[in-house]
């Protein structure tokens, strides 16, 4: 299990430079943590609020409903109404967890065992491939798996979590390699459920990439709206453009293109309070300080100009 954790925290520490340390972290997850950017993405997500005394216990393990609650939140996976299902027999109604154990029943999350869910179980490694792989929406058959098996003798290559063991293999989250000295029964701690749950998320989002993709279109839509002189939609468009570009900026704090985009669309915020030389002074700066980018900038700057 240890090294499943050096792995994970390997690609997510080197996937993305590393975010600078949030007011209202946890006290037990500084900046060096190696879970430290996974657990401050679930925390930034309202996925998880650690406990009373400021710690998130990286290192304790979890339960059933604990990884439930995490993985939906983060993947914005939506509740189904109270009652909408017959909930586990084991998950009394007044639980602040019945509507995450009758969503994962709905969508076959948690198969359960005679009616039970077992909420309050430790959740093992091969449980929790599982919950999180089908809570962002990924099955055993969501990605080409490799033909040869190439797990250790550990691993039953007939047990129903082959396929995830794969999944997460082609997703490149995690290799055979990785879990040399692993067993699917090894239990699994907060910190490295949050570098899972993390890693799957990215793979969803398609990466800091797709997000400056949209952060491109709603300005091209802000262009749009702006002209007509919408600015009702206008101001729509900034700020979904700016949730979009906050959780880009996180990933890459330093990253120039990335900050580039939010002048961009603070220029444009400019544009709409009525501030215009503002606006085309600040879209100069931009085109000068990064040439890639100014013939955008002109080109907004001249935009501006002609309202």
């Amino acid at each position: 299990m240890k090294k499943i954790i050096a792995i994970l925290a390997f690609l997510l520490i080197f996937s993305f430079v590393a975010p600078s340390f949030a007011e209202g972290g946890f006290t037990d997850v500084p900046e060096d943590n190696p879970h430290y950017k996974s657990v401050m993405y679930l925390k930034n997500a309202g996925a998880t609020q650690g406990y009373e005394d400021g710690t998130f216990r990286p290192n304790d393990p979890l339960n059933r409903v604990a990884l439930l609650k995490m993985a939906f939140i983060s993947a914005g996976v939506k509740l189904i109404p109270d009652g909408y299902i017959a909930n586990f027999r084991d998950v009394p109604a007044d639980a602040w967890y019945a509507p995450y154990t009758a969503t994962a029943r709905y969508k076959n999350i948690l198969g359960g065992y005679q009616g039970q869910a077992f909420p309050e179980n430790e959740v093992n490694l091969v449980e929790a491939l599982k919950i999180v792989a089908l809570s962002n929406g990924y099955s055993p058959d969501s990605y080409q798996h490799p033909t040869e098996w190439t797990y250790n003798e550990n691993f039953d290559r007939n047990a129903w979590y082959v396929g995830y063991l794969k999944l997460v293999e082609s997703m490149g989250i995690l290799s055979a390699e990785n879990l040399a000295n692993s067993t699917p029964n090894d239990i699994i701690d907060r910190g490295t459920a949050a570098d899972l749950i993390y890693a799957f998320n990215l793979q969803k989002m398609g990466g800091v990439q797709a997000q400056l993709n949209a952060v491109e279109e709603a300005i091209m839509g802000l262009m749009q709206a702006v002209q007509v002189n919408d600015m009702t939609q206008a101001a729509q468009l900034i700020g979904e453009a700016n949730v979009v570009y906050e959780n880009a900026k996180w990933q890459l704090p330093d990253n120039a293109v990335v900050l580039a985009a939010g002048d961009i669309l603070h220029a444009f915020e400019l544009t709409i309070a009525g501030s215009h030389d503002e606006a085309i002074a600040l879209l100069n700066q931009v085109g000068d300080a990064h040439a890639d980018m100014k013939d955008l900038t002109d080109n907004i700057a001249a935009f501006v100009g002609r309202l």
